[in-house]
This record gives C-alpha cells, sequence and structure tokens, in this order.
C-alpha cells in the first residue's frame, strides 16, 4: 500500500516536527530553570539554616544558660523536667494543667514572677530584669529563629545535629510560660517554636529508636558468637 502525501500534508508534517522540537527545547528551558532553582534555594536554604545557627549562638545560647542556671538555683527546673521532654506537645493551658497539678504550676509560677536578673549590657553597664522578662525575650528570639525553618527558608536538617539537644532542653524549661500564654488556639504564642521542637522531637524519638534497634540485634549477634564460643569450648582454660 502506498501513501500518498500531498503539498500541505508535508507542510503539516514539517510543522508539526518543528513544534515537537521547540516544544522540547520549552520544556528542557524549563527542567533546566528549575534545577537551577531548585539547586540556588537549596543553597540560598543551607546559608541561610548556617545564619540562624550562628544567630542561635550568638544571640540566645547564653541567655538560655541564663535561665537554666537561675531556674536551678530556684529550685524549679527538676519540677518542670519531671516529665521527659516527648510528654510536651500542644503547649498550651489545657495540656499544662494535664500534666501538672495546680500546687505545682503555682508554685513554679511565684518563683519565676519574684525572681530578678542582674546581668551586664554591650556597654558593661549592670542592669536588672525579671526572669519573667528576660525569658519571653529569648522566647522571640527562638521564635524569630524557628519561623525561618518553619517556613522552609531555612533548611533546619543543615543544623538540626549542631543545636538540637540545646534547643529541646531550652524550650522544655520554658513549657510553662508559653503555655501559660496560650488559653485559645486561633490566638497561640510561639507556634513556630512549637512547630519545630515537635518536628526535632519526633525526629530525636525516631533516631533514638532506631539506635535502640541497632544495639539490640549487635547484642543479639554477640550472644549468639559467645554460645557458639561456648559450644565449641573456646572459652574453656587450658592448663
Amino acid at each position: 500500500m502506498e501513501c500518498n502525501v500531498t503539498t500541505i500534508d508535508w507542510i503539516n508534517v514539517i510543522c508539526n516536527i518543528l513544534m515537537t522540537i521547540f516544544t522540547g527545547i520549552g520544556l528542557g528551558a524549563i527542567i533546566i530553570g528549575y534545577m537551577e532553582y531548585s539547586h540556588n534555594r537549596s543553597k540560598d536554604s543551607a546559608e541561610k539554616a548556617i545564619d540562624m545557627a550562628k544567630y542561635f549562638m550568638d544571640e540566645i545560647l547564653t541567655g538560655l544558660a541564663i535561665i537554666e542556671e537561675c531556674y536551678k538555683k530556684l529550685g524549679i527546673d527538676g519540677l518542670i523536667k519531671k516529665y521527659k521532654f516527648f510528654k510536651f506537645e500542644d503547649f498550651d493551658e489545657k495540656e499544662l494543667n494535664e500534666l501538672f497539678s495546680e500546687k505545682e504550676i503555682k508554685e513554679i509560677e511565684e518563683k519565676i514572677d519574684n525572681a530578678k536578673l542582674d546581668l551586664k549590657n554591650n556597654t558593661g553597664d549592670e542592669i536588672h530584669i525579671s526572669v519573667n522578662a528576660f525569658s519571653f525575650e529569648m522566647l522571640n528570639k527562638l521564635e524569630y529563629m524557628s519561623m525561618y525553618f518553619s517556613s522552609n527558608v531555612a533548611d533546619d536538617a543543615f543544623i538540626y545535629d549542631s543545636i538540637h539537644q540545646s534547643f529541646l532542653n531550652s524550650v522544655q524549661l520554658l513549657y510553662i510560660s508559653i503555655a501559660k500564654r496560650n488559653i485559645t488556639e486561633k490566638d497561640k504564642y510561639y507556634r513556630n517554636v512549637i512547630k519545630i521542637y515537635n518536628k526535632w522531637k519526633n525526629r530525636y524519638l525516631r533516631e533514638q529508636e532506631k539506635e535502640e534497634r541497632i544495639n539490640a540485634k549487635i547484642e543479639k549477634q554477640q550472644k549468639k558468637i559467645k554460645n557458639i564460643k561456648k559450644k565449641m569450648g573456646i572459652n574453656k582454660k587450658v592448663n
């Protein structure tokens, strides 16, 4: 069977070929553009994460250490940490009242409300500030940092290993300060801090579980080898 192609048919064929070529070029440009965008975005995200890690070290870490030392002197750090960090999730008044007794909450609040800090500012002058005010100043800085991570402007995967322990420990200590302010969901304070806390908490628990499985597997293998050696008499003393 012969296939007859007229001049108009050839024009249509050529046009289709050209359209296919140009479409391919267009798709290729889009793919290349997307790859460049992804690469640049990944690079920018990593750089911003490093900036936030530096911000944490320079602007927040010392303040959090001061709060922790103060809470130890007040004798409330152990009371707050009576619950493991993974128990804290919603950071609201309802959860607070479920975890702590009214007596415990009152004791912690009274001690924090009456505590003052004597610090030095950047110029070396002494300043007097309440622990409450100082704690919320640190929380505001933590919220600023966490906002970059929760919005994916900064990739928290780059700095998790460096600061997750200090971050989780500090937010745990500040749990009551946060939860007391969060009476309703619509007016919730420190949403980004809470989001990153739960994200990093869950990652920590997953990694801990994985490590426990690996250790259990290693221990099982070691017992197996020990039993084999025992059966073979390798561990028997030679006189």
